[in-house]
């Protein structure tokens, strides 16, 4: 296999992730960040046009355009698992775990839950 099928395919699968990010970004109105991963997606988008036009033969091409689809199919669902909350990311406060309580109800032994409903404290 030739390891221009595996550059499309990483193409394909960074230009999509790109996109979806660029969609999330736009619901979220947050111009900057759209327009950042607009402007990443069309650069990878263009350069893999591009080359597929002038660098490959007809026969490869159509392979090349195949296999570029299916990366943009997996940027896809890749993107869409991404949490892009990058201040979450980035924070230096500490994360606590919020305590277990314990709840019972009036006839059984207390259980340890972390959303109680409802409950009765003994």
């Amino acid at each position: 296999m030739d390891y221009f099928l595996i550059l499309y395919f990483l193409a394909g699968a960074l230009e999509d992730f790109f996109v979806t990010l660029n969609w999330r970004y736009v619901a979220k109105e947050k111009p900057f960040s759209a327009a950042f991963f607009s402007f990443l997606a069309m650069v990878v988008n263009m350069a893999v046009v591009y080359n597929i036009l002038t660098a490959l033969d007809s026969t490869r091409s159509v392979l090349a355009i195949i296999v570029f689809s299916l990366g943009i199919a997996t940027g896809t669902f890749l993107a869409m698992k991404f949490n892009p909350d990058f201040k979450a990311i980035f924070s230096t406060k500490r994360r606590t775990k919020k305590p277990a309580t314990v709840i019972a109800t009036p006839n059984e032994k207390p259980l340890l839950s972390p959303v109680p409903e409802k409950t009765y404290v003994s």
